[in-house]
């Protein structure tokens, strides 16, 4: 279990990994009814959780648009420019299929997942379902990929 001494100690990348597994678990736990936890954070995979007294590694990759949208949502500093300017819908499976392509590379070990974290406001569920057939899953060693949105709290399972 992550204690909240541990938490207070881990830098911004870590953190985001965290509560990206915490947010995907909040989600999944509602859907499956079941019971799961962070027991570990780590480096290879990111975090390692208990699902149905199993330890499952989960790799965690975070989807921008942009330097700019992923500088603007963590809080750094970024040119000025809205959302509407820069992202059509059908970009975003551009920035999902580089992260599948780069994890697919690497091998994480058994009983690991691929969570996803589409940071971006304005794609959801939806524009994934929409454009999934421009989505190409390479070749990996996963046993599950998940995209979780922020829009609507919502996780979508990709394999």
């Amino acid at each position: 279990m992550v204690t909240e001494e541990e938490l207070k100690n881990l830098n911004s990348k870590q953190k985001l990994e965290y509560y990206a597994v915490k947010e995907f678990l909040e989600v999944y736990k509602t859907q499956r009814h079941i019971c799961t936890k962070i027991i570990e954070l780590s480096d290879n995979p990111d975090v390692k959780i208990l699902l149905n007294n199993k330890i499952i590694g989960i790799e965690v990759a975070h989807a921008f648009y942009d330097t700019e949208e992923a500088k603007m949502l963590l809080g750094q500093k970024y040119k000025n420019y809205s959302f509407h300017e820069i992202m059509p819908d059908d970009d975003f499976v551009k920035p999902i299929q580089k992260i599948l392509h780069k994890k697919s590379t690497k091998n994480y070990g058994k009983d690991t997942w691929l969570v996803i974290r589409s940071a971006s406001p304005i794609f959801s569920a939806d524009t994934l379902e929409l454009y999934s057939k421009n989505l190409l899953i390479p070749e990996n060693h996963f046993d599950q990929i998940w995209i979780v949105f922020n829009r609507f709290n919502t996780i979508s399972q990709i394999q």
